[in-house]
């Protein structure tokens, strides 16, 4: 059971899958919020029956939780009947994200540019978690995420059904600006601390280095792949 926090986040649910909500929590004296009425009303058009809960009990499962927390037993589906056709295809490989606001904002931005989807490894990384969904702000209701025990497996898959494989490295000898980005292409997105390991390096067919002013500084990981997800959008046009 996936756990969404946040007023944007459960708005997003309730409106693309309100039949998965099994339960919505409000906080006591919800009434005095223009929000949490919103979202009470779509709930109750929804035929979910919002519970009253006090802010200790929301607090213990996230800090920020706006006062509204809902429990969803669906996900977006991985869209793997697209994988072999030839139309433009984003797809995203997170190796090590373990800040799940990170892995909300990347979830966000996939979900306004059109990643089709993220893969997780199992372990070492954030899990989807209330706190990412929050930070997602509507972004995991419609970015498929899957976790892998190995995300190799997913990414050869992949290739085989003509998928290219570019890793965002600081040892990466290509600029992003100077990358002729393929049809169908699957991006790798290193942790925060250690950045792109070197398993993951070994599935690249490119590694592409972001330019920046100080080469001893780096970008944090969202905002790393928020550009390289841009540009992709930019050459395509689309």
């Amino acid at each position: 059971m996936r756990q969404v926090a946040g007023i944007h986040a459960v708005r997003e649910l309730l409106k693309v899958r309100s039949r998965s909500v099994k339960k919505l929590y409000l906080r006591e004296g919800w009434k005095d919020s223009k929000d949490l009425t919103d979202i009470a009303n779509k709930a109750k058009e929804a035929g979910i029956k919002p519970e009253l809960t006090p802010l200790s009990k929301l607090d213990r499962v996230l800090r920020g939780h706006q006062g509204v927390l809902a429990e969803s037993e669906q996900d977006p589906l991985m869209p793997r009947d697209r994988w072999d056709s030839d139309e433009k295809q984003m797809l995203m490989a997170l190796d090590g994200i373990e800040d799940p606001q990170n892995l909300g904002a990347i979830l966000r931005t996939a979900w306004l540019l059109g990643v089709s989807g993220v893969f997780l490894p199992k372990g070492r990384a954030s899990p989807l978690t209330a706190a990412a969904c929050k930070a997602a702000s509507g972004g995991a209701e419609h970015v498929p995420v899957e976790i892998h025990s190995n995300v190799a497996v997913p990414l050869k898959i992949l290739k085989d059904k003509g998928f290219w494989v570019f890793g965002l490295s600081q040892h990466g000898t290509q600029s992003l600006w100077k990358t002729k980005i393929p049809d169908k292409l699957v991006w790798i997105v290193g942790g925060e601390a250690s950045g792109l390991r070197s398993p993951s390096s070994k599935l690249c067919d490119e590694l592409i280095s972001l330019p920046q002013a100080d080469a001893d500084a780096s970008f944090n990981a969202s905002v790393a792949a928020a550009l390289a997800i841009a540009e992709t959008r930019r050459q395509w046009g689309i």
